[in-house]
């Protein structure tokens, strides 16, 4: 598995749970539309569910589905549905960290659906800066839904777990 965290700190007024109810409502326009589009296909428009689903289109041929698994006031996550480039889980989450300080997180744990994904992914970097650029393009996108000010370009890391590692 590959986990994956984008982050990125900002100055607004909001609190962590005014800032994800406007995440919800607004996810279709926080994606660079070039490369990743959010269209939901099951739930109310306006308000995110548990079970409701999303699909991505995907720059290339790697369009897919994810359901939301979970629903908080400062979060939400999605699980990847059959046919979507990852299997895996995405979990979204504002929080406080200092007075005014928001954070802003979106953390990954995946693995590729198949071959073809692994090697454009791991090997070649396409899907993988896709996938940063998506991410980053997210968060710079939040910081301006919050009417906010970063403080930093948004952090990217990733660790892996290996099939053999027991922890």
């Amino acid at each position: 598995l590959l986990g994956r965290v984008y982050e990125v700190r900002f100055k607004t007024s909001m609190t962590p749970e005014q800032l994800m109810q406007q995440v919800k409502r607004n996810l279709a326009s926080l994606g660079p539309e070039e490369i990743a589009n959010f269209e939901k296909t099951k739930g109310v428009p306006w308000r995110m569910s548990l079970g409701d689903e999303y699909h991505i289109r995907l720059l290339g041929p790697w369009n897919g589905q994810v359901r939301v698994i979970e629903v908080g006031e400062d979060c939400f996550s999605f699980v990847t549905l059959e046919g979507h480039p990852e299997a895996g889980r995405i979990c979204f989450h504002a929080k406080e960290s200092d007075q005014q300080v928001m954070l802003f997180s979106i953390m990954s744990w995946a693995r590729s659906r198949d071959a073809l994904i692994d090697v454009s992914y791991n090997k070649v970097g396409i899907a993988k800066n896709l996938q940063a650029t998506t991410w980053r393009t997210f968060l710079n996108r939040v910081v301006e839904l919050a009417e906010g000010e970063a403080l930093a370009e948004p952090v990217v890391s990733e660790c892996v777990l290996e099939a053999d590692n027991p922890g």
